[in-house]
């Protein structure tokens, strides 16, 4: 178990999370090159 995460796109770490506030949603929202606070179009 960890107490971060790390997500990565296009070989660069676009956003690091606490374990215990991160959802999939944001992890992979991030992972796709998303902005974590737009909205899905």
């Amino acid at each position: 178990m960890s107490d971060r995460i790390l997500v990565m796109h296009e070989g660069r770490v676009c956003g690091e999370f606490d374990a215990k506030d991160a959802n999939q949603e944001t992890l992979l929202a991030c992972a796709v090159g998303k902005d974590a606070n737009e909205d899905a179009a």
